[in-house]
């Protein structure tokens, strides 16, 4: 986060912006406040230092972008007085006027940040603090989401290294444009990647060890060579002469490139984009993709602007070339373009989208399909993901899907507050007449086919994994990292250039809204024209929306669907205050375990749900319908040992539900080590690190490049998906995990209908894992099926490949619906007796401790070179874990 010295100055820097407004900032808190007419509140104070009434205030902590941020809100029949730190009063409501709310941004266990929301007659009103020098000041809104959005930029770096100029560059570290054709060579660190020292070989040409470098272009001449070098702060210009940098000014550098015939004021940068053969010295192009879906993104490489986008496959009539063009900028026009891209459905292209923005700060997104004879058509964004969805155009223009997310909690074992959702089905598209003619006699019922329970991925939560991202929303708040200009970075949207956007990115952080459920009854969550007043979700789905999701394909299928943020993801707590960590992936298990019985019962509204032991004794007679759980990714292992776990401790007749799907599932790892010894090896330093450095990164984090697809960079940009690197308790519990699972799977139940879904060259969870455990245990049952895809996806969820999986999902669920499954047997473990099993246990614990006490000596005498092999396995892991 911010540096005491940093923080000084933007103190400062608001100080002279604000100016004389301060002066009246204790006026205006009194101004326009909404009076209490009649209405008894029983008044609040919070003291910052002290100790909170969990009867009077519902403290919840969230850690977007890894900043702790706690949310005091005000229960029902409190109104909050005042809210002081030690012997400082920060806010006094002297009006007694209506507030709910307190939000406070902490670094370490220190406030820095606080948002008082209150209400006045005219709606919401906010008031802002930042600390300075231990005492709390007022200050405006955009001064205050300004020093927010620095706390942003600085979670959104993952990897710190030099730039070398004479070395090859990987274009998972940086951007470059060395185009044959183009007199600079322009490089470009990742979006994710800190550089602070710039070399040409053995020459130092830069160094800041606190400014980030942004932008690099070298003149490509060989008796004089010229360097543009852009910092977060300042630019720089430096030439060569006799084989040695020299720092000179913006005048001689320009006179110098004039000379050598090279004029920046009317220099055209500008490139054209052919869809069907896109020139990789000019675009940074990637394709994957699975099945039935394959997508191709072209973006064009630093220091070039993208004007005209046209397809030389499609065929001329008449002489018409024009025919071709997609799309093109008038010359009068400053539009450009950022990103294109391509789905190819069926092996053919299919639809297109791009991204486009100009200098006075527009952005759009525009939609095109490739019809019959072979041209592109524009379409609407709601036509653009029907298509996706299902490879074809809708009959008549589709509407917009209104969100019924709805928003509850339960308390765990560990007394950690999990955020859960709810989004009812659509059952009005799947009834026949009569079943039209038995709602008319029962408005109010709602009768769904059956429900599923969603389990997201690691990194993820539940509605990054399961809605699809608002693109335009997303591309006008937080843009796209690209250079279309010369020397020019007033485009490079990352770093918050744009500051008229800058409280719309953030503001719901603070807002009341994203952390405080639905209040909402169990007889309203059932009551289908209650629904339009309680829906309430995470920043206001503005991030997210149902078209083109698996949540809202479920529900048009008429399937309620449930989900939750497990502990330490999303919006759900942490045991530890860190993200992405847990003491033992048990926990994760039991969390889901808990969760489906409450859903069982019917008490999803209920926010008084604890942890008790008859979560081992649910049955489904409480579920008047077909239960389905789905996991995704590292989700697909909770789900499966959660299967494993029930029926092995269960007692009772009772089936935990009715199927399971595995998309993606992760259920191995170590495929990609060299031998057997590395393996191992690795594997033992890891346990150590383990016990004695749980909470220390690794070296590696998620994504090298965030660019290659636009999903991607947005999830960088949302605050509760997980970019940063991974803790070595987080990489040990999910290798354990794995083999957790294969050694629980003589605990599966026998009979229980499941589905895998699996990519054959999935990089990240090799499908050699869930096919070993679908032949050794699984295909026996004839509602049991293994779906293979063709190509290099992991993503099966994301609505770029949602077409992949829907109708094999629709059929699966169409057979095993109508084939109820008997009750499984409890608990019968193949293969072993249960004396053996003990003893295995016993030898396990013995064989452990000896190798943990080897271990420990070993790690003291080899630290540095343990250390590095722990290194190479990360490098293994971390593909395998998102």
């Amino acid at each position: 986060m911010i540096h005491a010295k940093t923080y000084a100055i933007l103190y400062l820097i608001i100080k002279c912006v604000e100016g004389a407004e301060r002066n009246d900032l204790g006026e205006r808190e009194h101004e326009g406040r909404l009076e209490r007419k009649g209405y008894s509140y029983i008044p609040v104070e919070i003291d910052l230092d002290g100790k909170i009434n969990q009867n009077e205030v519902d403290c919840v902590k969230v850690r977007p972008y890894d900043i702790d941020i706690r949310h005091y809100n005000l229960r029902e029949g409190y109104n909050l007085a005042k809210v002081s730190k030690s012997e400082q009063e920060i806010w006094i409501n002297s009006k007694d006027h209506e507030c709910v709310n307190v939000s406070v941004a902490y670094q370490a266990e220190t406030p820095l940040l606080m948002c008082v929301n209150c209400v006045n007659s005219s709606g919401s009103d906010e008031h802002y603090y930042m600390v300075n020098n231990g005492r709390w000041t007022g200050i405006r809104d955009r001064s205050f989401y300004a020093i927010f959005n620095k706390f942003f930029l600085e979670t959104t770096i993952s990897r710190t290294m030099d730039l070398n100029l004479a070395e090859e560059l990987r274009e998972d570290d940086f951007y470059v444009n060395r185009s044959p054709n183009f007199p600079f060579t322009v490089v470009v660190p990742n979006v994710s990647l800190m550089v602070n020292r710039l070399y040409s070989g053995n020459d130092l040409i830069w160094q800041s060890p606190s400014t980030r470098l942004l932008y690099v272009s070298v003149f490509r001449n060989p008796d004089r060579p010229l360097i543009c070098v852009i910092t977060s702060s300042l630019t720089l210009f430096f030439a060569n002469e006799e084989g040695t940098w020299r720092e000179i000014e913006e005048a001689e550098y320009t006179s110098s490139l004039k000379e050598l015939g090279v004029d920046l004021g009317s220099f055209d940068n500008s490139v054209s984009l052919d869809v069907s053969s896109p020139d990789n010295d000019t675009f940074l192009v990637s394709s994957f993709g699975s099945g039935l879906v394959y997508f191709r993104k072209c973006s064009p490489r630093p220091g070039l602007r993208l004007t005209s986008v046209f397809d030389s496959q499609v065929p001329s009539h008449h002489g018409h070339e024009a025919r071709n063009a997609i799309w093109s900028s008038s010359a009068s026009s400053t539009d450009h373009c950022v990103y294109v891209g391509i789905s190819i459905m069926d092996g053919v292209p299919a639809l297109m989208n791009m991204y486009i923005k100009n200098q006075g700060g527009d952005h759009r997104v525009e939609y095109f399909l490739r019809v019959h004879d072979g041209s592109w058509a524009p379409i609407t964004e709601s036509e653009y993901f029907y298509v996706m969805k299902n490879n074809k155009m809708p009959a008549e223009s589709p509407k917009r899907i209104n969100p019924t997310l709805l928003r509850s909690h339960f308390r765990n074992k560990q007394g950690l507050q999990i955020q859960t959702y709810c989004s009812r089905a659509h059952v009005a598209h799947d009834q026949s007449p009569n079943d039209q003619q038995d709602n008319e006699d029962n408005a109010h019922e709602h009768k769904p086919r059956g429900a599923f329970i969603l389990v997201h991925g690691n990194r993820e939560y539940f509605v990054s994994n399961f809605l699809n991202s608002e693109t335009l929303w997303n591309f006008k708040n937080f843009g796209y990292p690209t250079f279309p200009n010369i020397n020019v970075v007033s485009d490079f949207e990352l770093m918050g250039s744009n500051k008229r956007d800058v409280i719309r990115k953030f503001e719901e952080l603070f807002s009341p809204s994203v952390n405080m459920s639905s209040h909402v009854s169990s007889n309203d969550l059932n009551d289908p024209n209650a629904h339009s007043s309680l829906v309430e979700t995470p920043l206001g789905l503005q991030r997210f929306h149902y078209e083109c999701s698996l949540i809202g394909a479920l529900n048009e299928m008429g399937f309620d669907v449930y989900g939750m943020d497990m502990q330490s993801f999303g919006l759900s707590e942490s045991v530890s205050g860190s993200r992405c960590y847990v003491e033992s992936f048990d926990d994760l298990v039991d969390d889901l375990l808990q969760f489906v019985d409450i859903i069982k019962r019917g008490n999803f509204a209920d926010k008084s749900q604890t942890w008790y032991p008859g979560v081992f004794s649910m049955g489904t007679e409480l579920l008047n319908h077909n239960l389905f759980l789905l996991g995704y990714s590292m989700g697909a292992n909770v789900v499966f040992q959660a299967a494993q776990k029930f029926n092995r401790d269960t007692e009772g007749p009772f089936n935990f539900v009715n199927g399971i799907v595995s998309l993606s599932g992760m259920m191995e790892v170590g495929i990609k080590f060299s031998n057997v010894f590395e393996k191992t090896f690795s594997l033992m330093a890891l346990k150590v690190l383990n016990a004695v450095a749980p909470h220390a990164e690794c070296g590696k984090g998620s994504y090298d490049d965030w660019t290659r697809k636009m999903s991607d960079y947005q999830k960088l940009c949302d605050g509760f998906y997980f970019s940063k690197n991974y803790s070595y308790r987080t990489i040990h519990e999910l290798i354990k995990a794995t083999g957790d699972l294969k050694s629980g799977m003589r605990y599966y139940p026998d009979n229980m209908p499941t589905l895998f879904v699996h990519c054959d060259k999935d990089s990240v969870c090799s499908i050699e894992g869930p096919k070993k455990i679908y032949h050794e245990y699984i295909k026996g049952n004839p509602y049991s099926d293994f779906i293979e895809l063709k190509g290099n996806s992991h993503e099966t969820p994301n609505p770029l490949f949602i077409y992949n999986i829907l109708n094999e999902l629709r059929l699966w669920t169409d057979v095993v619906s109508s084939h109820r499954q008997p009750a499984p047997p409890r608990s019968k473990a193949i293969g072993k007796s249960p004396l053996w099993n003990k003893i295995q246990i016993v030898l396990y614990v013995l064989i452990g401790s000896l190798i943990k006490t080897v271990l420990i000596v070993l790690v003291l005498k080899y630290r540095k070179k343990k250390k590095r092999n722990v290194e190479r396995i990360v490098d293994n892991v971390d593909c395998i874990v998102q």
